[in-house]
C-alpha cells in the first residue's frame, strides 16, 4: 500500500510504500529521511500540555519582576503589572500584556488538551485543523513577556540605586512558552484527519 508523503527538507510530494516498523523511508529528490508520522504525537503533547498546566499557577502567582529601589523591596506578578498599566491609563499595553501573558497561553494548553482528547475522535475536523492552526499562530507571541523582562533587566544597569532582576514567575511563564511550544511541535496534525476506525 501507498502513501502520499511530503519531504520536510524539500517539500516534494511523493509516493511511498508503508514501512516496515524500523525502517526509513529516503526522498527520492533529496534523499533526507522521510518521517511519515511524529513518533507517540499524542502522547507527547499530552505531557508537555499538562506540564505547561503546571506551570501556568506558579507563573501568575509568583513574582515576575523583583526590584530595589533606594532600600525598598517590591515585587510584581503579571496580574499587577497589567492592573497597574490598566490603572495609569495605559489600556493598549495593559491589555497587551494581559493577552500575551495570562489568556493566550491558557488559551494554547485548552486548546492542545482539546486537541489531545478528541484524537480518536472523527467529529469537528474542521473546527481542530482551526484550532491547531492558531496554537501555531500565536506560539512566537507568548515570549513577548520574557523579552520584555530581559529588556528591562538589562536597561536598568542603576548600580546601587536601582536593581531590577526577574522574579520566580518569570521562569515559571518561560517554562509554560517553551512547554506549549514543545507540545504544539509534537502534535502530528494528520492525526485529526485519520480514520478512526483504522486505530
Amino acid at each position: 500500500m501507498h502513501e502520499i508523503i511530503c519531504c520536510p527538507t524539500c517539500d516534494l510530494i511523493q509516493k511511498a510504500a508503508a514501512p516496515a516498523r524500523g525502517q526509513v523511508v529516503k526522498c527520492a529528490r533529496c534523499g533526507s529521511t522521510v518521517i511519515k508520522r511524529k513518533p507517540k504525537s499524542i502522547s507527547r503533547t499530552a505531557a508537555f500540555a499538562l506540564a505547561a498546566l503546571v506551570l501556568y499557577l506558579p507563573a501568575n502567582i509568583f513574582p515576575v519582576v523583583e526590584v530595589d529601589y533606594m532600600g525598598r523591596h517590591e515585587t510584581t506578578t503579571i496580574w499587577e503589572g497589567a492592573r497597574s498599566l490598566f490603572e495609569a491609563g495605559a489600556w493598549g499595553v495593559g491589555l497587551l500584556v494581559f493577552v500575551t501573558s495570562m489568556l493566550t497561553p491558557f488559551l494554547k494548553m485548552a486548546g492542545l488538551l482539546f486537541l489531545v482528547a478528541t484524537a480518536r475522535s472523527g467529529k469537528w475536523r474542521n473546527l481542530r485543523t482551526s484550532i491547531f492552526h492558531v496554537v501555531e499562530f500565536v506560539n512566537p507571541w507568548n515570549m513577548l513577556e520574557i523579552f520584555m523582562l530581559a529588556l528591562l533587566v538589562a536597561l536598568v544597569k542603576m548600580g546601587e540605586l536601582a536593581t531590577v532582576m526577574p522574579g520566580l514567575g518569570a521562569f515559571a511563564f518561560a517554562g509554560v512558552v517553551a512547554a506549549t511550544v514543545a507540545a504544539s511541535q509534537c502534535f502530528d496534525p494528520r492525526t485529526i484527519w485519520d480514520d478512526p476506525k483504522r486505530r
